[in-house]
């Protein structure tokens, strides 16, 4: 009967197809996780990426050319990414449906073992080639697909992370081209750019709310992990990435958003990536990159004391320049590196792009195990062995050659702040704003129109200077070491009663690890009240925004002209200063003792 029905719909193979891969996926045992995975107008497919097998019904259907190329090139794509395809033709499926039951059978029973060998695994270090080689290198060469002649790499992604701003036009491309998320156990998703920091049973703003609503039905359509608002497993995307062990060394991650970077901290490739890459990789799992060139920033030595990662990163931009690494991916080393926590290094990685750099690196080492071990996606037991195992060869091979090297030390690095609407515009919190004629010639009328935007003078000294808002948090500081970091300043004192101060975790787990500590308690009898996982004050698009005006000092990445919110002036600084200056209520260093 169920033959005889597909028989008769010859005409609509679609039609026919799916009927016939019910039966098969009902009469196939071993594959009950059998899906359909893309129904084109002339092709239907359908997938166990579990197994890394592919199978491919294609007839004599096709009736347009550039739809034949385009799965031509995307099914040579599939097996150059280490997949199994297995192709049946539409009369096979008709007519030969317990063979094709039977070899759907032996493939899956033959690439079973293959299971976990495209989910980011260590064992990728294996095909990076011939040495000597960068840590990029080596991650990047183990992606590749295929070297588009004359043009760019197709690269093969490990985590695609989505959020609720970059990723609706995505699934719109996929709705109306009628295509299915290739692999959908390799994406998560969460809201946190419009996510509300001081209750989370609504969202005010009607563009926000509908952002977030879109990401869930989106999410429940495609078959997307989504970690939802007020959830335990929701925060900002970059903090809950690598704290729930979702990025791991050797990946290759990409995200709608620019601080992607910050997983390169485990021994990844991070990149943010536009919304028509996003579709790119929810397509196909791969996208289309040109390889950038590779940058060492070497730190030496000792950091003196109250000078954190923060500082070290916002010292490195005022030395290259907010456009000093454009083109390159970094990797950051050295001794002060190497000492750095997990959290510290996080913080480095997330303000890479702030520089130009689309990745920033740092190769995976006892810090990064002792992080990730036990972590809920992490591996666990023998495969825990196995992949240490294999990370400990993530690192730049003693001879490697990059296309750029530069060398800092360490104790030139003190507790520093921004002066003006970029993060390269910094100076040491002792020292003054430049004088006019310190300015190169031709980048005095930008130096101006800053100080102009943020009401500050060349050669003025801005410690001392009062402020009006004070915001932890963020995916750069918005980690349990950077609330031990600011709890240990006030404690025992008291805010500034001209001060407003948001305190936002940068996820649930973040909040809950506050509370057991007790930091929650300290901040309470200091005067400051601990908010809600949100990207918060990092960006005015949520009800955390600084009025037109006042000066806000913020420990997130960016001071662009109304970052915070329209006319908003903000001043970029570790927790530590945004500590000190929040109990005296003016810039203030860091008292000594606290590092």
């Amino acid at each position: 009967m169920l033959k005889d029905f597909a028989r008769e719909n010859r005409k609509n193979p679609t039609l026919a197809e799916q009927v016939l891969w019910k039966y098969i996926r009902e009469q196939a045992l071993g594959v009950k996780f059998l899906r359909q995975h893309i129904i084109g107008d002339y092709i239907a497919d359908f997938a166990a990426p579990e197994c890394m097998l592919i199978i491919e019904v294609d007839g004599a259907y096709h009736s347009e050319p550039q739809q034949m190329y385009d799965d031509a090139i995307r099914t040579s794509s599939l097996e150059k990414s280490g997949f199994k395809v297995i192709r049946f033709s539409n009369e096979e499926v008709l007519y030969n449906t317990n063979e094709t039951i039977n070899r759907i059978k032996e493939s899956i029973e033959m690439n079973i073992q293959n299971k976990n060998n495209m989910a980011g695994s260590p064992s990728l270090a294996g095909r990076a080639g011939v040495g000597p080689l960068t840590l990029f290198d080596k991650i990047w060469n183990a992606h590749v697909v295929q070297q588009v002649e004359d043009g760019p790499t197709q690269l093969y992604i490990d985590r695609l992370y989505c959020h609720e701003v970059t990723t609706p036009q995505a699934f719109d491309t996929l709705r109306d081209k009628n295509i299915r998320v290739f692999r959908p156990e390799q994406v998560v998703a969460m809201p946190d750019h419009n996510t509300p920091s001081d209750q989370q049973e609504r969202i005010d703003d009607p563009i926000g709310r509908k952002q977030v609503e879109t990401l869930a039905k989106n999410c429940a359509e495609f078959g997307i992990r989504h970690f939802a608002m007020g959830t335990k497993d929701n925060g900002i995307i970059h903090v809950v990435g690598p704290e729930k062990g979702l990025s791991l060394p050797g990946m290759t991650i990409v995200c709608g958003d620019s601080h992607t970077s910050t997983h390169g901290a485990v021994g990844a490739i991070a990149m943010g990536i536009g919304t028509s890459e996003v579709a790119q990789v929810l397509a196909s799992q791969t996208i289309l990159q040109s390889k950038p060139k590779t940058m060492r920033i070497n730190i030496e030595g000792t950091l003196p004391e109250g000078t954190t990662a923060k500082d070290v990163a916002l010292y490195i931009m005022a030395q290259l320049t907010t456009s000093g690494a454009t083109g390159y991916a970094v990797e950051y080393a050295g001794s002060t590196v190497r000492n750095m926590s997990m959290e510290g290094r996080l913080t480095l990685s997330n303000l890479s792009i702030e520089m130009g750099s689309r990745a920033g690196l740092i190769a995976p080492d006892e810090t990064t195990f002792a992080y990730l071990k036990g972590r809920e996606y992490a591996p666990k037991g023998e495969a825990w062995d196995k992949a240490v195992e294999e990370w400990k060869k993530l690192y730049s091979d003693p001879d490697a050659v990059f296309d750029k090297e530069v060398t800092y030390r360490a104790e030139d690095i003190a507790p520093r702040i921004t002066y003006g609407t970029n993060p390269g515009a910094g100076i040491a919190i002792d020292e003054c704003i430049p004088a006019l004629e310190d300015i190169a010639e031709d980048e005095r009328q930008q130096f101006l129109s800053m100080l102009e935007y943020m009401q500050f003078e060349p050669g003025q000294k801005l410690e001392g200077t009062p402020i009006d808002y004070c915001f932890l948090g963020a995916c750069t500081n918005g980690r349990i070491e950077d609330f031990r970091a600011f709890a240990s300043v006030v404690k025992g004192k008291k805010k500034a009663e001209n001060v407003v101060a948001w305190l936002v975790p940068g996820s649930w787990l973040v909040r809950q690890q506050i509370i057991d500590e007790g930091i929650d308690k300290i901040l309470e009898e200091a005067g400051f009240e601990l908010r809600l996982p949100s990207c918060s004050s990092c960006l005015a698009m949520n009800p955390d925004k600084v009025p037109a005006g006042k000066l806000s000092i913020s420990t997130s990445n960016r001071n662009f002209v109304g970052r915070q919110g329209p006319g908003a002036r903000t001043i970029l600084a570790s927790p530590l200063v945004v500590a000190a200056s929040a109990i005296t209520g003016v810039i203030s260093r860091p008292p000594h003792g606290e590092n």
